[in-house]
Parts: structure tokens; sequence; C-alpha cells
């Protein structure tokens, strides 16, 4: 900038000053490409325009201190100041902004890169005010600007040589990684089980069944957070290949039952992260049909007769090693066997499930009630301490069963009940 500039006095330039602010542009810029090749992480790239920002302000500020005028230079230092204070971060929002996944957040990028130079640049000349003195006498190894200029314009050259080359082969590497990516992504998608490619515990990218499975987009899910979306697992200490337990998080803010697996694989020149979930919904959904096929009765949905004897046979161990006390009632129905003939299975299935609710109404809750077959009913009645109690509630069965007729199709049907109890 000062080659082109016309103070309307003699000016020259100090060699050394020169090559120091040269190498300050060449260090800073380097160093900045360098951190910002290290992470794609927003905190790192700011970092790297920071560094950028410092090397160009050292280019202009310290190429400026090489400025020779036959005369004197004074500065506005607090113009400079702020200068730094506002050019430098504002390089390091650009380059943070230039590595965003976002098109709309990187279009942002060159506007603030330039702002920044241009903010550096236009305060450093400002900040700058010239006094002629024609007594002054430049210093022997002082260059005039004819002498600097092909010197500065084959520097500059060489760097921007440096960096469309660097560009070229970072544009090819990134190509590469797409191709990568993609492949991966393809390869993904045929796996019916959800997998999560990650980097550290950054969701780089997710095959189409994860996104079915969590309701969110591709979009959303590509740097989401692997412990926000599978909270609870430590990854990083599970082993390779065993399956863990875990809650998916989705888009709903809801929760799904997952098996989770991790395996290390290589990518290009880096080793990264991929989880398989497996759905466990259904799976859980059959376990808990099994359990209730083995212990409820499959008409009425109470405790079956298996069911049943095992919690008898517990209570009886209990009543052995600690004293609890319980009561066994055992209820048959009166006159339902010809209402069943006459009626027909269907309204005889139909009362039975009653009779079930209504048995039901009078327990306390841990008391258990059981259907051993055909009419016949059990209540294991627990913290049965005193024997009136247990023939109250035989009454109150018996009461309830036959105070009030059931009805089937607008029929009245009376029935009746036998209740023993030991």
């Amino acid at each position: 900038m000062l080659l082109a500039f016309k103070p309307g006095i003699d000016a020259a330039f100090d060699p050394s000053r020169t090559a120091v602010s040269l190498a300050c542009a060449i260090a800073g810029i380097g160093a900045g490409i360098l951190v910002s090749m290290s992470s794609r992480r927003s905190s790192r790239q700011f970092v790297a325009g920071v560094v950028i920002g410092v090397g160009i302000a050292g280019l202009h500020y310290i190429g400026q201190s090489a400025y020779l005028v036959r005369g004197s230079v004074s500065w506005n230092l607090p113009l400079v100041l702020a200068s730094v204070l506002v050019g430098v971060p504002v390089m390091g929002l650009g380059m943070m902004t230039l590595s965003h996944r976002r098109r709309r957040f990187r279009r942002a990028a060159p506007p603030l890169l330039l702002l920044s130079i241009a903010i550096l640049h236009f305060c450093g000349m400002s900040a700058m005010t010239l006094h002629g003195d024609s007594a002054v006498v430049f210093p022997s190894n002082a260059m005039s600007p004819s002498t600097v200029t092909p010197w500065v314009a084959g520097v500059s050259t060489a760097l921007l040589t440096l960096a469309v080359v660097g560009w070229r082969f970072d544009l090819a590497a990134k190509a590469r990684w797409r191709q990568d990516q993609r492949r991966l992504r393809e390869l993904a998608d045929v796996a019916l089980q959800g997998l999560l490619i990650c980097r550290g515990d950054e969701v780089i990218t997710a095959n189409q069944s994860i996104e079915r499975l969590s309701d969110y987009s591709a979009s959303t899910l590509a740097g989401f957070s692997l412990s926000k979306l599978l909270p609870g697992v430590d990854f990083e200490s599970m082993p390779e290949r065993e399956e863990r337990e875990a809650q998916l998080l989705t888009a709903s803010d809801g929760m799904i039952p997952v098996r989770v697996l991790r395996s290390q694989v290589a990518l290009g020149h880096k080793v990264q992260t991929v989880i398989a979930v497996r759905d466990q919904r259904e799976r859980l959904r059959t376990e808990a049909r099994m359990r209730t096929l083995a212990f409820n009765d499959a008409l009425t949905g109470v405790a079956n007769r298996t069911r049943f004897l095992d919690l008898l046979s517990i209570h009886a161990a209990s009543r052995r090693s600690s004293d609890q006390s319980f009561a066994v009632l055992m209820i048959d129905l009166d006159r339902f066997k010809p209402i069943n003939d006459s009626m027909g299975h269907a309204a005889g299935d139909t009362i039975l499930r009653m009779v079930a609710e209504r048995l039901q109404s009078t327990l306390r809750d841990g008391d258990v009630l059981a259907r051993l077959g055909g009419d016949e009913f059990a209540i294991l009645q627990v913290s049965a301490d005193h024997l009136d109690s247990v023939a109250v509630l035989a009454k109150r069965l018996v009461q309830t069963i036959g105070e009030r007729p059931f009805t089937y199709l607008g029929q009245a049907l009376h029935l009746g009940a036998s209740v023993g109890f030991a």
C-alpha cells in the first residue's frame, strides 16, 4: 500500500524492517492455516483467524514503520490500538464463518475478511502523519520505492502461488473426503439398523434408518452432540463390539429404548467412530406379551394358576422365615354351568370377565386375584393378621357376586359364589 503512496516528499524504505514485515505476514498466515487445518471446531477456526489477523497487522504496522521520509513521522496510537482490537477479531469471525457447515453463514466470510483488512489498512494510513524536513538525511542502507517494488512483488507472487497451490490441494483433499463420506453413507443406508459416524462427541453423518428412528433430518444430525442424542452412555470407555442398553432422544423430545454398539473404522487418514443403534421397542413389546401370556389368564387378564402357585410358594417360604401371615381364599361360582351350557361359551367368557372385574374391585393393593380354570378363582390376601378380617372379605366376595345380577344382551343373569379360606 505504501509503494503506491505519494506523500509529496522524498521517501525510502528501511530494508530490515521491510523484511521483518513480510516475514510477519508469511509466518502469521502460515501458522493460521496450520491451526485452521488441525480442527474444524468453531473455536479453533476463530483462533486461526486471530493468528492470521496478527500477522497481517504486523505486516501493516511494521511495514509502515519501515517507511522513511525526508522529515518525521508521528502516530495516532489510540487509532492504531483500535484498529488492531477491532480488525483482528473480525478476521477471527471471518475464518469461523468460512468453515461453517451451512452455506448461508459461509457467505458472510468474504465480507468479514475484507472488512478486517480494510480496517487495518485505512486506520493504519490515517494514524500516520508526515512532517517534511529537508535537513533529514536517509540512512546509507535505505532503499528507494522503485528498488523495493520488485522484491515485494516477487514475495507477493510467491505467497499467492503458494496460496493457490495449497487451495488446490485443500480442494482435492475435501473432494476425496466428501467422496469417502458419500460412499460410507451409501453403505450405511443399506443397513437396516441405525448408524452414526462420529468424530469424538460430534455426529458427522447418519444413515436413513437413524433419521427415521429419531425423526431428525440429516442436516440436523450433522454436528449433533452424541452425548445428547444418546445420553448416559460413556462411549470412550465402552469396549468395541459390546452392546449396551441406551435411550435415543427423538425430535419430539421423546426417548426410544435402543441397544448400541461401538466400532472404530479408518476413513481416509482418520479413524472414525461408528455407533450402531438398534430399535428395541418391538423386542420389549414381545417380551411383555410373553410375560403376560406366561403369568396372566388370557381370558380375564388376572393372574393364572402358574403365577398364583409361584406367589403362594414365595409367601409360604416367607411364613417360615419371617412369620408373615397371609390368607388364601378359594371361590367357586354357583349356577354358572347352566348359563354357560344354555347361552354358549361366548356368553360364559363374557360373564367370567365381569366376575373378575367385580372380584378385583373388592381387593386391596397388593392382594392377588387369580383364575385357576373354569369358574374357579383364588385370592391371595397378604398381611392377613386376623381371621375375622379374612371372614369379612369372604362375606364381601359372596355379596359382590350375588347381590347384583350380571347383564348380557339385555338379559339379567343371577350367579352365586361359594368361598372357602385358610
